[in-house]
C-alpha cells in the first residue's frame, strides 16, 4: 500500500473484502504511529505521563457512566414504546 491511498479504506489485493478493509485500516494505523514516534529515543517512548493519568481516568470513567446511563434510558424507552405506554 502506498501513501497515496493510505486514507482510503477499501479492498486490498490478496485478501477477502472484509479482511482487506481491516488491513487497509491497520496500514493507516501503522503509518501514522511510525510517523509519530520517528526519531524518539527509548526513554522518550517509555515516558508515561503519570501526572495526567488520574485526570484522564476520571474523564474516561465519567464518559462510560454517561454512556451507560444514556443506553439504559434508551432501552427503557424502547420497552415502554413496545408496551404501548408511550
Amino acid at each position: 500500500m502506498t501513501t497515496s491511498n493510505l486514507f482510503l479504506i477499501g479492498d486490498v489485493a490478496g485478501f477477502s473484502p472484509h479482511i482487506g478493509r481491516l488491513v487497509s485500516m491497520m496500514n493507516y494505523a501503522r503509518h501514522t504511529t511510525l510517523a509519530a514516534v520517528k526519531g524518539l529515543t527509548a526513554e522518550q517512548l517509555d515516558h508515561l505521563a503519570i501526572d495526567r493519568l488520574p485526570r484522564d481516568m476520571d474523564r474516561a470513567r465519567s464518559a462510560v457512566t454517561a454512556g451507560t446511563e444514556l443506553a439504559r434510558e434508551a432501552v427503557l424507552g424502547l420497552r415502554w414504546q413496545r408496551a404501548g405506554a408511550v
